[in-house]
């Protein structure tokens, strides 16, 4: 960095100066500095999401001891405390134009997964895997609302697995384990304890079916924890596009990521 004592600007070209160069006062002496004009991308979003802060405290300071209670146990289910997820998702709010503020859920948090299916779309199918050999206890958890309909009525259903291989010496095999869904839910949750074997290969697969049905299904908090901690990716529903392997994916089926609006859910 140049360091320049004793200038005078003159002649018409301080506003020019100030446009290019940043001055740093200390004592006697100035560091000068080319003004940056590029940003990556990423930095500029970062800009943006700081820009909000005073209009995000503002709205924080404003809610009742009650509401930020509420935004206290929404964000435990997801490992943030509730001002940073009250911070999250009123940044989204405002960036996006939407009115007011979210009202905190312990079934759903900032972003959601949805599927929606439209009559004579056909099967779904959706899956993860990985090779890593995780630790008991297991448990598989999911918090959801369905408003599906058979289509046609030809044992419909709609079911979320784990399974895992494993050789206890009578050669390789596959444990599975999966919850059945209601067609028709309101926001919930269930959870349900992976069966425990010894021998494990370390191949897994963690899957969502459907079969014979129209509608919509949103999910959240969706994961299988063990010992060894969460094993699952994108718990928080925030980019299923990418994090599930499209089996079944036919025309009139819609995979996605979405802000869970008041009046939508």
């Amino acid at each position: 960095m140049a360091i320049v004592s004793y200038t005078t600007i003159g002649g018409g070209l301080l506003d020019k100066d100030k446009e290019v160069l940043k001055r740093y006062y200390m004592l006697q002496r100035s560091a000068v500095t080319k003004k940056r004009t590029k940003y990556s991308r990423e930095e500029k979003q970062t800009l943006l999401d700081n820009s909000l802060i005073g209009l995000i405290a503002d709205a924080w300071n404003n809610l009742t001891d009650d509401e930020r209670a509420a935004w206290v146990t929404a964000g435990e289910v997801c490992g943030l405390d509730g001002y940073n997820l009250f911070t999250q998702d009123k940044a989204y709010r405002i960036k996006n134009s939407i009115e007011g503020n979210a009202t905190p859920s312990i079934y759903h948090q900032y972003l959601v997964g949805h599927l929606h299916i439209d009559e004579g779309a056909g099967d779904t199918h959706f899956r993860q895997a990985n090779s890593n050999i995780f630790t008991f206890p297991a448990t598989l958890y999911i918090r959801f609302k369905t408003a599906l309909t058979a289509d046609p009525a030809n044992g419909e259903f709609i079911k979320v697995r784990f399974s895992y291989e494993y050789d206890e010496g009578g050669g390789l095999m596959t444990q599975t384990d999966e919850l059945s869904l209601s067609l028709t839910q309101a926001w919930n949750n269930q959870s349900l304890a992976i069966t425990e074997h010894g021998g494990l290969n370390g191949e897994w697969s963690f899957e969502i079916e459907t079969h014979a049905v129209k509608g919509d299904f949103w999910f959240d908090d969706f994961f299988v924890e063990t010992a060894s901690g969460i094993i699952t990716r994108d718990e928080n529903c925030e980019q299923v596009e990418k994090r599930w392997l499209l089996v079944k994916y036919p025309a009139g089926a819609l995979l996605e990521t979405i802000y869970p609006q008041n009046e939508a859910l």
